[in-house]
């Protein structure tokens, strides 16, 4: 069967302020006053693709596509596309619709081999009367429905080295927000950013805050995944401010490990005193080393692993982590989440270390 559209569902209840909540006797959002917006990331790589736009009273929903700098375009109407405002909000995405009026190398994209498997939406309810946002959904990734079931692993880049092996740097769930060959700052480089999620899909709450300590990520505990000696500890630059990158100030804290499996590992933006290891100590595997910070040229609190040949970093090399279970969806119901011995990691997936015997 070949994918038609994408279904989106849920509750939206007026007065709802904080994610996770839900009020006693909830409100049907039938007033014209409310919007309603799904922000949808079809198909990777480079953030959300484009987002859907409806009020109770509106004929047709409308598509805004976004450009290079994230910014929206004028509004679309989808004509195929159809929405129902009751106890639920409900759409069908026609796929119809969203193959006219996206860019045709991005609607090339849709069906067939090359597409994406699954679908993440974000929602969020605004009040035209007060002028803000009022509710923010939850989070949603699902697979496209096919006749062959896709893999959940999408391709990775060539690589002409087989991957280190270590274990997650952080504990709880992390959304690898940028992988290898990512569109961002790690063109051809190996190397993974970290960060951490609510449910609603976002880094901090408030939504969009510029102080370091509303992201959830920030001040993680950062633990070495391997044994090794300190090759370098730096922790004296200052962080950035929330979504601020001042790049002028591109000096992470970091602390560089030699493993003596003959690779290098590199954590990097550590907070700003809280490096807890001195260049040319010997650490062992688990021992703490800093904090999730926003150090260096960085647009929020995450946490970036990177691993080298050489003592001098000249080339990255592959990962594969180890113990981990891996999803879509944030949170611990995913129902496509699966417990892998060994992963390497794809940008848009949830990761966190699962406990085996004997691990501390």
């Amino acid at each position: 069967m070949t994918p038609d559209a994408i279904w989106w569902r849920q509750p939206s209840f007026p007065g709802r302020t904080t994610f996770g909540c839900c009020c006693a006797r909830p409100v049907p959002p039938t007033t014209d006053s409310w919007g309603f917006y799904l922000e949808v990331d079809l198909l990777g790589g480079n953030g959300d693709d484009c987002r859907i736009e409806f009020e109770s009273l509106q004929k047709l929903p409308v598509l805004r596509l976004y450009d290079s700098d994230w910014r929206p375009s004028k509004p679309i109407p989808l004509r195929r596309t159809r929405m129902a405002i009751r106890q639920v909000v409900e759409m069908r995405i026609a796929y119809e619709d969203l193959a006219t009026v996206l860019p045709k190398e991005k609607a090339a994209l849709l069906r067939g081999e090359n597409a994406r498997p699954w679908v993440r939406i974000r929602a969020w309810t605004w009040n035209a009367q007060r002028e803000r946002r009022v509710d923010f959904g939850p989070t949603v990734a699902s697979f496209r429905i096919v006749e062959t079931p896709y893999a959940l692993d999408p391709a990775l880049p060539d690589r002409p080295d087989s991957p280190v092996q270590l274990g997650l740097p952080v504990r709880g769930q992390w959304l690898v927000v940028q992988g290898a060959f990512g569109s961002f700052s790690h063109q051809n480089v190996w190397a993974y950013d970290l960060v951490q999620l609510d449910a609603t899909g976002h880094q901090s709450w408030p939504p969009e805050s510029r102080q370091n300590d509303a992201y959830h990520g920030w001040g993680q505990p950062v633990y070495s995944p391997i044994e090794g000696r300190v090759l370098m500890a730096r922790g004296q630059m200052a962080d950035q401010s929330g979504k601020q990158t001042d790049r002028r100030q591109a000096v992470p804290n970091q602390v560089y490990i030699a493993s003596p499996n003959g690779f290098n590992l590199d954590l990097v933006h550590l907070q700003q005193d809280s490096v807890s290891v001195r260049t040319g100590e010997r650490v062992s595997a688990g021992r703490q080393v800093g904090l999730v910070g926003n150090s260096g040229s960085s647009a929020g609190p995450h946490l970036h692993v990177a691993a080298w040949q050489g003592r001098f970093p000249r080339k990255t090399v592959p990962q594969a982590w180890t113990n981990v279970r891996v999803g879509l969806n944030p949170g611990r119901n995913d129902p496509w989440a699966r417990d892998l011995s060994e992963w390497e990691p794809r940008e848009g997936f949830f990761v966190e270390t699962v406990q085996t015997t004997g691990q501390p």
